[in-house]
């Protein structure tokens, strides 16, 4: 057995050093944000349209910009509005602010979102609180995804508050509630949509139901916003920005550097697109997120790795989308054995990778390697006698079994 309070001392200086960086990374962004240098810009500009009955224009890449320019300055670049046009209902009413008031108020709302996400996963796994009782909130604190998402005043941390409620409320089996409230996070589709690949597989046919219920309103809402032919614009827009990134001036323009996605697609366009054409840099990672993705749902994955494999296989993941892996950090466990370790080490190359590759300059898409280690270390090792089916998580639960059968 081995006794993760021995290595408290190492915890200790580690998340030192992790909120330092923290700290001052959102101390000096966090100016250049609140004049117009952010992610933030593009939502306050849908919002503006959508409140002035401009929501038609929302996949008009001319006059977002325009837009964009106006109301938030020409300090930062300007970027497309690329989420389902629901979305902006909610920034509609952040742009009856000025953009500096609304960019503060949405800073504060996510800072709030943080606290409900911690007050949710509390407590964390039994290990990290036995290594150091403060280790939960250091997690959260100086994780590097969770100031880049302030500081560019992104909703991944919104997305993150939706998943950790369905979560919770699939553990206390309501899962038609659980479902509805996974439909909210439909803006971020493209982390969503491998989920509900999992959850199909695991039979959570009620979770389903709710999911599917919450996706019309979405539907509904978003054609009420940006008119019925968003139904096909919409699409095209995503797939103009997809093939639109042939050159450097086209991924500025669109603010997608694939390079730098911390998932399967950028680690495989940062090591291949040298020797591959781009189409075969496509279909590598078609066949690699499918690998993934049949694996996950053979080696029946608790739901805190699962949403580490719907982060790998998502198409458009960037940095700020990783505080989705605050959940499977905080509670997934780690069994007291000698062959826990591996997960230990793993685990600690999650939580400081991204900060350690920002600091010496490396591509973020690498931070897919100990993501990627961490889930193969989690399907290895046996627990004890003594140490049930616990040491696979909560999420354990997702999956049911049949007796005798093998099958999920």
């Amino acid at each position: 057995m081995t006794s993760f309070s021995k290595y408290r001392p190492f915890f200790v200086m580690g998340s030192i050093y992790l909120l330092l960086m923290q700290v001052a990374l959102v101390g000096m962004v966090f100016t250049t944000g609140s004049i117009g240098q952010s992610d933030f810009r593009m939502f306050y500009a849908g919002g503006t349209l959508v409140r002035t009955g401009h929501g038609d224009q929302l996949y008009n890449y001319e006059k977002t910009a325009a837009t964009e320019s106006e109301v938030a300055g020409n300090a930062g670049a300007s970027l497309p509005f690329n989420h389902p046009a629901y979305e902006g209902l909610l920034f509609a009413l952040l742009s009856l602010l000025s953009y500096k008031k609304a960019f503060c108020v949405f800073f504060c709302l996510n800072i709030a979102l943080l606290l409900m996400i911690f007050r949710l996963l509390t407590p964390a796994a039994a290990w990290i609180r036995e290594s150091w009782a403060a280790l939960p909130a250091m997690v959260v604190a100086g994780f590097l995804p969770v100031a880049v998402c302030l500081f560019h005043g992104q909703d991944s941390i919104l997305f993150l508050f939706i998943i950790v409620i369905a979560y919770t409320l699939l553990n206390n089996k309501k899962e038609f509630t659980a479902g509805l409230v996974l439909g909210l996070g439909m803006f971020r589709f493209q982390l969503v949509l491998p989920l509900v690949v999992f959850l199909c597989f695991a039979r959570k046919w009620r979770l389903l139901a709710g999911f599917a219920v919450t996706c019309l309103g979405a539907v509904f809402l978003s054609i009420l916003v940006a008119g019925p032919h968003s139904l096909l614009g919409y699409p095209r827009y995503l797939l103009l920005m997809s093939a639109g990134l042939r050159s450097d001036s086209q991924r500025i323009t669109y603010g997608i550097w694939p390079t730098g996605m911390p998932n399967l697609r950028g680690l495989i366009e940062s090591f291949c697109s040298r020797w591959l054409s781009p189409s075969a840099v496509q279909i590598v990672t078609i066949v690699a997120s499918v690998v993934l993705m049949g694996w996950a749902i053979m080696k029946r994955l608790p739901f805190e790795m699962l949403v580490i494999a719907a982060f790998l296989v998502s198409y458009h993941s960037q940095t700020h989308d990783a505080v989705l892996l605050l959940l499977p950090l905080l509670k997934y466990t780690i069994p007291a054995l000698v062959s826990g370790w591996k997960r230990l080490i793993c685990w600690c190359l999650l939580v400081a990778s991204p900060t350690v590759l920002f600091a010496f300059r490396v591509p973020l898409a690498v931070v897919a390697l100990p993501c990627l280690a961490f889930i193969a270390a989690a399907t290895g090792g046996k627990a004890s006698a003594d140490e049930p089916s616990r040491q696979e998580g909560a999420g354990a639960k997702l999956w049911t079994r049949n007796p005798g059968s093998g099958r999920a």
